[in-house]
């Protein structure tokens, strides 16, 4: 097991894994009143990890200020057949806009954990990032673009304990439609520091605010 464990660390180590959640891109889009709920199917390229992540989320959301958590699973990736359970969750901060101002800006924070199986691994991963969104209102169909630049700090313990802290980038846009559902499309890009490497991911989303 301490072999494994090794073995698993190492490519943990030497794979710059992006985001809060495996394979699921950090959104930044600002947030409603109320409560919701959201799922999010993501996509890594290779660079990131591969495979496949699935995601769904909770936010109870006031006048200022949102929080958050969420599950989500990843699979098909860089560490075999294994899927690995991460958990966390976010405070979202308003700092500009409402209902007549089109231009919102909200600052997110928050921790993500995961461990695979194998005995004595551990990743967090803890989001600082500052969104901007504009958006555009129709008759049936809001529609939303947003990006959030970020800083990504790592705590990965295997064989060693490391610690990075990485510039990262999201953006995307939302589909809001009056009754409340609302469609996501997002990208997710990490900057890592002298690895050459170029980790993404791409995810499709859902959500339902209860107003």
């Amino acid at each position: 097991m301490r072999t494994l464990a090794s073995a698993i660390g190492l490519s943990i180590l030497a794979t710059p894994l992006a985001a809060q959640a495996p394979a699921i891109p950090i959104m930044n889009a600002g947030f409603s009143r109320g409560f919701s709920l959201a799922s999010m199917v993501g996509f890594n390229n290779v660079a990131a990890g591969d495979g496949t992540g699935f995601l769904l989320s909770g936010t109870a959301g006031f006048r200022r200020v949102a929080v958050g958590a969420f599950v989500s699973g990843w699979s098909g990736s860089a560490l075999g057949t294994e899927t690995v359970v991460a958990r966390g969750a976010s405070v979202a901060v308003k700092l500009a806009g409402g209902p007549l101002v089109p231009v919102g800006v909200t600052l997110l924070t928050g921790a993500g954990y995961y461990s695979p199986n194998a005995g004595g691994l551990t990743n967090w991963r803890v989001p600082v990032g500052l969104g901007i969104s504009w958006t555009i209102p129709q008759p049936v169909v809001a529609l939303k673009f947003w990006v959030s630049p970020r800083l990504d700090y790592s705590r990965i313990r295997a064989t060693r304990t490391t610690t990075a802290t990485e510039f990262g980038m999201s953006g995307g846009v939302n589909f809001g439609f009056l009754n409340g559902f609302g469609l996501d499309l997002a990208v997710d890009r990490s900057f890592t520091h002298g690895l050459g490497a170029k980790p993404a991911s791409v995810g499709l989303g859902a959500s339902y605010n209860f107003r």
